[in-house]
């Protein structure tokens, strides 16, 4: 039987604790910020039964490699809140106590993918997110925000990943089909899109399907608005450790913590 590993995406923790704890008052009490976060671990590891977990957040100065090749993504994101950048600094310092690494170049759920990948066949993995994006991955999921545990197919992850790339992501400034729009229904674990599936049940291939569709916006530049979307909203499943330029990341990404009795039951007193 193999152990089960915890693949855990931070990035949404920073947005959760710091706004309970503003909103509950706290501007001057580090440590029970820190807590906070160690507590909301914890309870992740008890929810998903982990007997390993390795955790991932993008560290200050990250920079998106996506930007690289497309330097509106996610450009329409509003200035972060008050609370977040207050407390910001104090969360990743308890994200670093808690053995997380820090990336620097790719996403978090890019991290996560390759880590499900990786390690799947050594581990039965989890993945721990509230990124709709990571329903591209097959297999046990667990949202910590909603306390929600769900499977997604081979099928369901597929097709997941056919649908945005019909429908693109507003949130991230990448552009789909014209007037065809995703959204992600956390009772049923799968998105809210009849006219993307209609797309799909063409009688073609998936991929030929999509190509026919964008090809329908009538623009000269419709093949690569589909390579672009595509190259945006799929997540990297591995990384070529021979011709990848950045080995600091590369040696650092992933941080196999066992969970112990005395972690889950009194995490760092």
């Amino acid at each position: 039987m193999k152990s089960r590993l915890a693949l855990i995406d931070l990035d949404t923790l920073v947005f959760i604790v710091a706004s309970r704890q503003w909103t509950n008052g706290n501007r001057d009490n580090p440590e029970q910020v820190k807590n906070h976060v160690k507590e909301y671990v914890n309870t992740i590891l008890i929810n998903t039964r982990a007997d390993f977990y390795t955790s991932v957040y993008q560290a200050k100065g990250h920079s998106n490699y996506r930007k690289y090749f497309y330097p509106d993504y996610k450009a329409n994101r509003p200035e972060s809140p008050e609370f977040f950048t207050h407390w910001k600094d104090t969360i990743v310092e308890a994200f670093i106590e808690l053995g997380a690494v820090g990336l620097k170049v790719i996403e978090s759920d890019d991290a996560v993918s390759i880590g499900y990948y990786k390690y799947k066949d050594e581990y039965d993995c989890i993945i721990v997110s509230g990124d709709k994006d990571l329903n591209q991955i097959p297999g046990e999921h667990y949202n910590p925000s909603k306390n929600i545990s769900y499977f997604i197919s081979n099928e369901v992850a597929n097709e997941s990943l056919l649908l945005q790339i019909i429908c693109g992501d507003d949130s991230d400034s990448v552009k789909g089909i014209r007037g065809i729009a995703c959204k992600w229904d956390y009772e049923l674990h799968e998105f809210k899109a009849p006219r993307a599936r209609k797309v799909l049940d063409q009688p073609l291939l998936p991929s030929t399907a999509i190509y026919e569709e964008y090809i329908k916006q009538s623009s000269e530049t419709w093949y690569s608005d589909y390579l672009k979307c595509m190259f945006l909203v799929t997540l990297l499943k591995d990384i070529n450790y021979f011709t990848y330029p950045f080995n600091e990341e590369v040696t650092e990404l992933f941080n196999i913590v066992p969970v112990t009795t005395q972690v889950t039951t009194n995490l760092f007193d």
